[in-house]
């Protein structure tokens, strides 16, 4: 066989396999031949140097002829060798770049699952993107008996709504660790919701079972946590509350719940007592004080009925220099008593 045909590691096994027929030697030229065009493509500086000596020994003759092609075998060998490397060093960077690739994949996939869940945990599992979603909230406050019938598809609307964020409030709560057992009175209250011509009230129902679904797997969780606080600020945010944080735990301030000089809650006053409740249910940590004049925090309670959550609330009567101030101070969530 040709030097010029094959590599050194060719002529070795052809000499190796020398009785073993023309099947082993077509099998070694192949091998010799793939060998080969892989060396031309990436060692092509050391396989045009084999080349060049190949070329040499056909010119030379006699003894200078055969040493000329060995040392051309040797070049051609050093070549294959080399274009062995580099292939394998190929499949090794790709075989790398895969990893990477399914590594970065892996850490995408977690930061999002910590993205959900931690969406979960300050009660945003998915954000409403309606920007009169509040307006709808304050409509759901309306005696059903006042509405108009041109305002019926509306407030389909605004069921369908309520019914929809009792959904994701009562996925929040399961996602917080609540039994399975403990979600059946807020799921029984979302069925009954989803029937057909389902009124506002049931969707209220609904929602607020499916709150208290949550204060329920946050009390089974433990002492309330510098987390849950930023949860409970978000929440008042998203219902337009005013409140803030200071020693004494987080305060709403709900002054504008009294017209100037009325003892009663305004129409508006007891939307933000709703809002207040619904906290009330989501946070089930501590007391909650009434920071008012006693008529004021009389006026609160009496409007909070027969609630569950009113067995929280207490009024802290105060002659505050401004009479008409009036805060609910959730007490549960002050600096000393969170968890770290």
């Amino acid at each position: 066989m040709s030097a010029r045909n094959g590599c050194a590691l060719a002529l070795v096994l052809a000499a190796a396999c020398g009785g073993r027929g023309p099947q082993a030697r077509e099998s070694g030229d192949a091998l010799s031949s793939e060998r080969e065009k892989r060396a031309a493509q990436l060692a092509p500086d050391l396989y045009a140097r084999a080349q060049e000596t190949y070329a040499s020994a056909e010119r030379a003759s006699g003894d200078a002829s055969t040493e000329l092609e060995q040392a051309a075998d040797l070049w051609l060998e050093a070549a294959c060798e080399e274009a062995d490397r580099i292939a394998l060093e190929r499949k090794r960077r790709e075989h790398e770049a895969r990893g990477e690739a399914a590594q970065l994949a892996r850490a995408e996939l977690d930061r999002s699952r910590l993205e959900l869940e931690a969406s979960i945990r300050r009660d945003e599992a998915a954000r409403i993107a309606r920007g009169e979603a509040v307006k709808m909230l304050a409509l759901a406050a309306v005696d059903e008996q006042a509405r108009d019938r041109n305002q019926s598809a509306a407030h389909a609307e605004i069921a369908a709504w309520l019914t929809s964020r009792a959904e994701l409030t009562l996925a929040a709560a399961r996602a917080l660790g609540l039994p399975e057992a403990d979600t059946t009175a807020a799921a029984a209250a979302i069925a009954r919701a989803h029937k057909p011509k389902a009124r506002i009230d049931e969707a209220q129902v609904a929602l607020a079972t499916a709150e208290r679904a949550v204060g329920r797997a946050r009390t089974l969780r433990g002492a309330a946590t510098e987390t849950e606080r930023a949860a409970l600020l978000e929440m008042a945010a998203e219902r337009s509350l005013r409140a803030s944080r200071d020693p004494r735990g987080v305060v709403i301030d709900l002054t504008t719940a009294f017209a100037a000089g009325a003892p009663k809650l305004s129409a508006s006053g007891r939307g933000q007592l709703a809002h207040v409740l619904a906290i009330a249910r989501a946070h089930p940590h501590g007391p909650i004080h009434i920071e008012a004049t006693r008529a004021h925090g009389d006026a609160i309670l009496a409007a909070l009925g027969k609630e569950p959550e009113r067995a929280r609330f207490s009024v802290l009567a105060r002659e505050l220099p401004d009479r008409e101030r009036v805060f609910a101070v959730l007490v549960g969530y002050g600096e000393p008593g969170l968890a770290p």
